[in-house]
């Protein structure tokens, strides 16, 4: 059985809390630490809960055949000693420090840094190999969801429950760079919702904020962004589905105010209408001189703006009464004059 809710250090994922944001640093630190430490800056200054990077050996994880790829990505390859800082670095601001490990020998290297949780790619659909390995360290799982149909995602919970792992969030992805609005299929972070019964987040490829807006109004556990300090880099796409120094401090703002707006309680007069709803709301008032013991009629009385006086729900109930007290005309007509 999965849990509804467990927590990443002290950060609670559950889609009955606010998300956790998580500043994907992906490989936009092309291999510079400075550029690192800067992505990591941003990540605490927006106000992050969690950093994240990538950790992979191209031999590893691409076939020397896809030449063009292996050379787009040798070049922002790092060892593990400049992933060991980066987290010491993101802690020591405050942050949680995840990386996503995209091969089997990165993986047992990443295992020494005793990290809280482990992010697994979209990439590793059907890797249950790969995924059996991570599942003995009993760790929680951020898994997404990019390239999967409901039945792969099935297939891959099977999997996990017979690897005794329930701690588990699943994030609604797309795995194209940028995702085209028309194909985000956010519709399908309510179908995951209601098939499974674990927290469900949101990974945006996306070159808008709209959708992580979107997604957050849905009550996703996690809103995961990608997060860049430039544009136009040749041969890279991250930077195309990033927010950047300019942006990321307005984009986490609004993740964590579209929780507050949609609340979470009732219907109900709230603390900030009280001083509204002295001025605005209408109350019997006297439509002429009232004389001490006359029978009001319903001409003797209106309903206009006034801070005192009768409620207009109450309106009715004081016709045909002998009011106690005289009011002079336009002044309000309180409960206590019957």
């Amino acid at each position: 059985m999965f849990k509804e809710k467990f927590y990443i250090g002290k950060k609670i994922v559950s889609n009955n809390s606010s998300p956790i944001i998580i500043a994907e640093g992906g490989v936009n630190h092309f291999g510079c630490f400075k550029k690192m430490k800067k992505l990591i800056d941003l990540a605490k200054k927006a106000g992050a809960d969690i950093f994240k990077t990538q950790f992979y050996l191209t031999s590893q994880m691409i076939s020397s055949l896809n030449q063009e790829w292996c050379n787009r990505m040798v070049s922002k390859e790092v060892d593990i000693n400049f992933i060991k800082e980066a987290k010491e670095y993101a802690e020591k601001k405050g942050l949680l420090f995840l990386c996503t490990p995209h091969d089997e020998l990165s993986f047992h290297k990443l295992k020494n840094l005793n990290l809280l949780a482990y992010k697994i790619g979209s990439g590793e659909k059907g890797n249950f190999k790969f995924l059996e390995m991570i599942c003995k360290e009993n760790k929680p799982l951020i898994i997404s969801t990019g390239m999967h149909s409901m039945s792969e995602i099935n297939n891959l919970l099977i999997f996990l429950k017979k690897q005794k792992i329930n701690k588990v969030a699943l994030l609604h992805c797309v795995s194209s760079y940028p995702t085209p609005l028309n194909d985000l299929n956010l519709i399908n972070i309510k179908n995951m919702m209601d098939e499974y019964n674990l927290p469900i987040g949101y990974s945006d490829h996306s070159d808008s904020f709209l959708p992580s807006y979107i997604a957050a109004s849905m009550g996703v556990c996690i809103v995961e962004k990608h997060i860049t300090l430039d544009y136009d880099i040749p041969d890279a796409q991250d930077w195309r589905v990033s927010a950047g120094p300019d942006d990321f401090v307005d984009f986490v703002k609004n993740v964590k105010n579209v929780r507050c707006v949609i609340g979470k309680t009732q219907k109900k007069l709230r603390v900030s209408e009280i001083k509204a709803s002295k001025w605005a709301l209408k109350r019997v008032v006297s439509s002429k001189d009232l004389k001490k013991n006359q029978i009001i009629n319903q001409s003797d009385i209106l309903l206009k703006r006034s801070e005192k006086g009768i409620e207009a729900k109450d309106f009715f109930k004081i016709i045909g009464k002998r009011i106690k007290k005289s009011v002079r005309k336009d002044f309000p007509v309180l409960k206590s004059y019957f």
